[in-house]
């Protein structure tokens, strides 16, 4: 190992929910204090540091969205904005003193598997000197999750995007700089983020058009109750949280079936249909309820959460349009849809998610993003496992797309683990579950993708996670299953050296 070569027995790509959850549980669980974490943002955070555009907040109770091992009886509503959740997980490293472990604004270019020392190589980058610099660890964790590479104009197939001088902004690098106050602002996206994005800058801009390139199942918010009480009996009696987050789970944990293509899914999912139908009807403007109903399964795509019915109320708003059109082209200062229409902009907000089968999961996102006049440049991060093999490309070949064995480890990829990886993902519950679980791989994975094709997330309705018939996103099971495969491992499975 050359001199100038840093050392840890574990690396962990990410400090957000991944990265503080593995820094925190290899203390506890495992006693191990020489690790390092890298994070290409300025502080922990991950998707709560990048995502701080207006509205921005979770769509899964706060109890549940958060770890288990650090509780906070103290959330301020179900539902939190960004802030509180950036907040939270800030004093979760605090706690567990990861800070000075944690080198920021460092980016990962590659990791390389030495076979002869049985250690990963790997080459780091300070995004602020351009200075790059080695770093060999036994163990190599990414912790980069799902969310980490946006879609940009370039993801809109549109002609001409150099030509528009307004600023664009998106989603998941929102430029704080921009005053939309007075300006005609174009929203592109329908999902979750535009739903919250709408409605908190409806009153400061002239006029807001959102177009729609997909429908999305649009339901409310399930309120449970008050949560002044919540935290009264919180703070004063130590296992009613357990409880209550145990409730929570259970609640949403029982809505699982709905994704199968079983007689009772069939039967959820109408139920839960006709919920979401009957309260766009009643809330929403009537000339937008063709482009509020979708005509595919509840489930196949992730549902809108209408937090207090904002997003509905805000299309009553006469400076607020919604339209179901794609773009096709851009001039000086407006867009055209391929439906015929120009829509003046001054400022293009982009709500167009993450690239999430062909490079957003775990080892393939960027590894640092710099802003430009036009949107983000970034290195992809690269893993070679053994005899140099490429991880993208060995996924390409193997199995159209990403895949791990659990969602966690990868053959020929040598203690190389993956933080809610390749089929990690809920479409019922807390994210950070699948997290926490993940602290013959063919095999596995055609049982995975078999186990897809019968339940809704096999339905080709546009989701972001389908990439030419390959779902790399989504876990196929409940999440009790997950637990449970994560509790007591197959050893039969692993090879230990």
């Amino acid at each position: 190992m050359a001199s100038n070569t840093l050392y840890s027995d574990v690396v962990c790509i990410g400090a957000g929910f991944a990265g503080i959850c593995v820094g925190a549980q290899l203390q506890v669980q495992l006693g191990v204090e020489n690790f390092t974490i890298y994070e290409c943002g300025s502080t922990f955070g991950g998707t709560w540091f990048w995502n701080q555009y207006p509205g921005a907040a979770c769509d899964v109770p706060a109890v549940l969205y958060s770890l288990s091992f650090a509780p906070k009886p103290d959330w301020s509503s179900m539902y939190c904005p960004y802030p509180e959740i950036l907040e939270y997980l800030l004093g979760v490293a605090r706690k567990y003193d990861l800070e000075r472990r944690t080198k920021f604004r460092t980016a990962i270019k590659s990791a390389r598997w030495d076979e002869e020392k049985r250690r990963w190589l790997l080459v780091a980058r300070n995004i602020d000197t351009d200075i790059e610099f080695t770093h060999e660890c036994k163990i190599l964790i990414s912790g980069t999750g799902q969310h980490g590479t946006p879609r940009t104009m370039a993801d809109l197939e549109a002609a001409n995007c150099e030509l528009f001088e307004g600023p664009v902004v998106h989603a998941a690098r929102w430029d704080h700089s921009v005053d939309l106050h007075g300006k005609r602002v174009v929203v592109v996206g329908n999902g979750c983020t535009a739903a919250q994005i709408v409605p908190a800058i409806a009153d400061r801009v002239n006029s807001v058009v959102q177009l729609s390139r997909s429908r999305h199942w649009l339901v409310p918010d399930q309120r449970l109750p008050h949560q002044g009480y919540m935290r009264f009996f919180a703070s004063r009696l130590p296992f009613f949280q357990k409880f209550f987050r145990l409730f929570i789970a259970f609640f949403l944990e029982i809505q699982w079936p709905y994704f199968t293509k079983s007689f009772l899914g069939h039967l959820m999912r109408s139920h839960f249909q006709k919920e979401a139908t009957e309260y766009v009807r009643k809330m929403a403007p009537k000339k937008y309820h063709k482009i509020l109903i979708p005509d595919f399964p509840f489930g196949c795509k992730r549902r809108v959460l209408d937090e207090n019915g904002q997003y509905a109320a805000v299309l009553h708003k006469p400076n607020v349009a919604l339209h179901e059109e794609n773009i096709v082209s851009f001039s000086k200062n407006a867009v055209h849809t391929k439906q015929g229409n120009t829509y003046p902009a001054d400022v293009l907000i982009l709500a167009t998610g993450f690239r999430g089968n062909d490079g957003g999961l775990a080892p393939l996102p960027t590894a640092f993003f710099k802003t430009n006049d036009r949107g983000f440049s970034y290195s992809i991060l690269r893993i070679y496992g053994r005899a140099s093999i490429p991880l993208d490309e060995y996924w390409r070949k193997e199995f159209g797309g990403p895949a791990a064995y659990e969602t966690v480890a990868v053959n020929g990829f040598p203690n190389y683990f993956i933080i809610f990886g390749p089929n990690s993902n809920t479409g019922h519950t807390s994210a950070i579950i699948g997290i926490e679980n993940g602290v013959n791989l063919r095999a596995y994975h055609d049982k995975v993708q078999a186990k897809l094709k019968k339940t809704v997330f096999g339905v080709n309705c546009g989701a972001w996670y389908m990439h030419g018939g390959h779902n790399s996103s989504t876990y196929p099971w409940s999440a009790i299953t997950r637990w449970w495969h994560c509790t007591f491992p197959q050893w039969r499975d692993w090879v230990l050296v």
